[in-house]
């Protein structure tokens, strides 16, 4: 598994959308368990479709993103991914399905900011301590406004 991610990352900086999407579906076929190559999977599919101009290829292609995602979000091993999962998907219906209801609705499965990894950090460290994570959580606040 180890040579499999970093193949992928390698990929992901020098390789081709069809070189990626290759790859992506070897190393699924051979370690079809595995929900993070599953999610690289579907990733892959959506860079290379999403902006597809040929909308019956698309269409199909991103069907079979959205199906590998919503598989992914059903396993009970979910894990760390489902986050990540979430987020590509609603990128997914916003983007490639043009469908701001379907994206709302998997939106509405995150977490809201009160309780993000920078919110929480910041409440705890008090003082001195607690001022680079106080810091960080406006930085990003602020970047996303």
């Amino acid at each position: 598994m180890a040579q499999i991610s970093k193949e992928i990352r390698r990929l992901a900086e020098v390789g081709s959308d069809d070189e990626n999407l290759d790859f992506a579906r070897q190393a699924v076929a051979q370690f079809p368990a595995e929900i993070q190559l599953q999610k690289n999977l579907a990733d892959c599919i959506c860079r290379k479709y999403m902006w597809e101009e040929t909308p019956d290829k698309q269409v199909k292609a991103l069907e079979e993103a959205e199906k590998i995602y919503l598989t992914i979000l059903d396993s009970p091993q979910i894990g760390l991914v489902e986050y990540e999962t979430l987020f590509a998907l609603c990128s997914l219906y916003s983007c490639g399905f043009h469908n701001a209801e379907r994206a709302k609705a998997v939106a509405s499965r995150l977490p809201d900011m009160k309780y993000c990894r920078e919110a929480l950090l910041a409440g705890i460290f008090h003082g001195e301590g607690g001022i680079p994570y106080m810091q960080d959580y406006i930085e990003k606040l602020t970047g996303a406004l």
